[in-house]
């Protein structure tokens, strides 16, 4: 479906490496927002862009970066989330799992951020229960909720209901409640798909209709 679109309208895209390239930190750690507004800008100012019809897609952890980029610049229409999260997770180096450090930073300060339960890590098996387990201790900590009221335009959430990565679907499903119960403005579509996990892009639901659920 998002491979049709591009063919059809002549979409330009810009793909945003934001670690582990040259020039780039190594790991996900302490990444600056400010890199991402400035790639916004420069990509805003070209001339064969239409500053009003710009949108930012991001998977994984990349949906972090999207809706904070989102809410950090109004002017982008549009957030299509893959696989997203509701919340900032810690930053991940593989050369120190152990260490506790933001994945990003603002204003030269860590973007606060919640700790997977590591006493739940299987190396040979799924990673959710990590991710559930915090979630569920979250309680008051609107510290560490992303930002996504302040996005200024409507938001695709798209995951795998057999996601064993981390609890995407659930997540998207707690995105879009928030979203309900602050009044906000924009139409908020989430898609589930039920036989998918993790990654859930290139999936031709025209193909499988029986596959996908609509929430």
């Amino acid at each position: 479906r998002l491979r049709g679109l591009h063919r059809r309208d002549c979409l330009a895209a810009l793909a945003l490496a934001y670690f582990g390239e040259t020039g780039l930190p190594s790991a996900l750690t302490s990444i600056r927002l400010e890199y991402f507004d400035t790639a916004f800008a420069t990509l805003r100012a070209r001339p064969e862009i239409d500053p009003a019809k710009i949108g930012v897609l991001g998977v994984s952890r990349g949906s972090e970066a999207a809706f904070h980029l989102a809410a950090r610049n109004p002017e982008i229409r549009a957030v299509v989330a893959v696989g997203p999260s509701a919340v900032v997770w810690q930053g991940y180096d593989p050369a120190t799992p152990e260490a506790t450090v933001p994945a990003w930073t603002a204003s030269g300060q860590p973007v606060p951020f919640l700790m997977a339960d590591a006493s739940l890590y299987d190396p040979n098996g799924p990673q959710a229960p990590m991710f559930v387990s915090a979630l569920a201790k979250l309680g008051a900590r609107t510290d560490v909720l992303l930002p996504i009221e302040q996005i200024g335009g409507p938001l695709l959430l798209m995951s795998g209901k057999d996601d064993q990565i981390w609890p995407s679907a659930a997540m998207a499903q707690s995105i879009e409640a928030r979203l309900l119960n602050s009044g906000f403005a924009h139409d908020v579509e989430t898609i589930v798909y039920a036989g998918s996990g993790h990654a859930v892009l290139g999936i031709e639901s025209e193909e499988d209709p029986g596959d996908e659920e609509d929430e």
